[in-house]
Parts: structure tokens; C-alpha cells; sequence
């Protein structure tokens, strides 16, 4: 999605999904639809990429930290021995506690992604393990689905020429009767 936001000229739509439960904050590029109007593309939750990014903060952090040691090892005839002591980690500490407090609601056409979950270590303290968790249908959290109406908001913008828009239907093809793949103006 970031490589076509770079080479097009799509913007990034928002929405969220709510219930009296819990919210879902999402976000899309917004681009031809194929049914001739503009819509939105690739939509994705806040509540993954969140996750995403902070793993792959942790593992780039993890790898350098390895090829740095074993580059002045080898090079230098250098040991490196960092320690938790050089930087501060209670900011760490509270980012991993914020996150986690994200609830695990996922899109339905999120089906399939990979997520990871953050956990302190139990051999280690203050070590972070990832596990790798698929999103399935258990995963989904199916009450937020069918706990009351879903409420959702989005926003939209015309460009004067464009009569058809695609709503960003998270994965959902019928909300309240609506067929959510295309609403003509």
C-alpha cells in the first residue's frame, strides 16, 4: 500500500467501526474502484498495524544490534556489551503497555494476516516476546460483529466529476441491507 500511495496520486480515507463494545479505527487509499466510481482500496486496521510496526521496531532493533556486535567483533577485534542501563526503557515500557491495551478487533477481510502479540518475558525480565498469530474467523472477535447495530463513519470527499463511490465496507458486504460495494450519486 505505501509503495502505491508513493506512485499515485490516491489519498489515505478513514473510518471508524463502533459498537457499544468496542471501535475499529481503520484507514484505505482511496482510488478507481472498477466499477467505474472512486473507492476505497487495501483497507487496514489500526489495531494490526499498530502491532506491525512494533514488532518490526523490535526485530530492526534486534538484527542491527546483532550485525553491529558481530561487524566490531570482527573488524575491530571489539566486544560490545551494551547495557539497559545507557538509555531510559520506562518510555519503552509505557509504549508496550499502550498497545497492548488496543483491543484485538480486526476487518473481516483481515482474515488471514499475520499479527503479533507483545508479551514481557518470564525467563528474561524486561525482554519482549512476539508471537505470531493468524487472524482467523475466532480471532475476529465475531461479538463485535453481531453485538447490536455497527455504527460507522467515514468521510468523503468529491472531486465534482466522480458519480460513483464505493464505501469502505471493511470486508462487510451487507450492512442494514446496503450492498457496500457501490453507491451511485
Amino acid at each position: 500500500m505505501y509503495n502505491k500511495l508513493k506512485h499515485s496520486s490516491n489519498e489515505i480515507g478513514y473510518g471508524v467501526l463502533y459498537n457499544s463494545k468496542d471501535l475499529i479505527v481503520a484507514y484505505w487509499l482511496v482510488g478507481e474502484n472498477g466499477e467505474g466510481g472512486i473507492g476505497p482500496q487495501f483497507p487496514v486496521s489500526v489495531n494490526l498495524e499498530l502491532r506491525r510496526i512494533q514488532h518490526l521496531i523490535y526485530r530492526m532493533s534486534a538484527n542491527l544490534h546483532t550485525a553491529l556486535t558481530a561487524h566490531l567483533a570482527e573488524v575491530y577485534d571489539f566486544v560490545w556489551l551494551p547495557t539497559l542501563t545507557e538509555i531510559p526503557v520506562q518510555p519503552f515500557y509505557d509504549l508496550n503497555r499502550v498497545i497492548a491495551s488496543v483491543s484485538e478487533l480486526f476487518l473481516t477481510n483481515e482474515i488471514g494476516n499475520t499479527f503479533w502479540q507483545c508479551s514481557y518475558g518470564e525467563e528474561t525480565p524486561g525482554e519482549l516476546v512476539f508471537n505470531r498469530i493468524v487472524i482467523d474467523t475466532d480471532k475476529l472477535n465475531s461479538d463485535f460483529y453481531q453485538q447490536g447495530p455497527i455504527e460507522v463513519i467515514v468521510e468523503f470527499r468529491g472531486d465534482g466529476f466522480t458519480r460513483s463511490f464505493g464505501l469502505p465496507h471493511f470486508g462487510l458486504q451487507q450492512v442494514g441491507g446496503i450492498n457496500m460495494q457501490i453507491i451511485n450519486g
